[in-house]
């Protein structure tokens, strides 16, 4: 088995992210509306647009994020989670508000997130050690304002900070 904290790099990067965001509790309960679903109700509910817009919140982004890398890998589970974002959003007639490099960003984080953790780690304990994961505001590390804007349509690079890869993150769930 490959072991999964080779990117003491990363883990480095990630504990570098300021930590205004210490106060944070770690568990997603304030910033979401799901948490009465299990994985698989609310992969359910929401893939088939079927979960109500107040139970869509930040921390369901990153919920749904993990939910994909969990079963389909990180690659797979990027295109999946623009597929079933643009879909959600469009079902609920606010197609506009679908952000291509906020989906990805994010996305691409919690991949990284979930990699440094052990195998059997749930989502919630992956919040427990990146609580800064629940913070909004928290891509501006990597993107300025202005560059983020102009990621609505398009994937746009970071250029403040590159956000942390390695193709040990991208394995697929039978190779962790």
């Amino acid at each position: 088995m490959t072991d999964r904290n080779q990117g003491g790099d990363l883990k480095a990067l990630f504990q570098a992210v300021p930590r205004e965001d210490a106060h944070i509790e770690p568990s997603f309960e304030h910033v979401s509306g799901s948490k009465t679903l299990s994985d698989s109700e609310f992969v359910s509910q929401f893939e088939s647009c079927r979960l109500p817009k107040d139970q869509w919140k930040h921390g369901d982004h990153l919920r749904l994020g993990w939910c994909y890398v969990r079963r389909f890998g990180s690659a797979e589970a990027e295109e999946r989670m623009v597929r079933s974002l643009r879909a959600y959003a469009a079902s609920l007639g606010v197609a506009n508000k679908y952000h291509e490099t906020m989906t990805r960003a994010w996305l691409r984080l919690v991949a990284v997130a979930d990699a440094i953790m052990p195998g059997n780690a749930s989502f919630e304990m992956v919040l427990i050690e990146h609580p800064w994961l629940l913070n909004k505001q928290r891509l501006n590390v990597f993107y300025s304002s202005e560059r983020l804007a102009s990621g609505r349509v398009v994937w746009t690079e970071p250029d403040l900070r590159p956000l942390p890869s390695g193709q040990w993150c991208c394995r697929r769930p039978e190779e962790r």
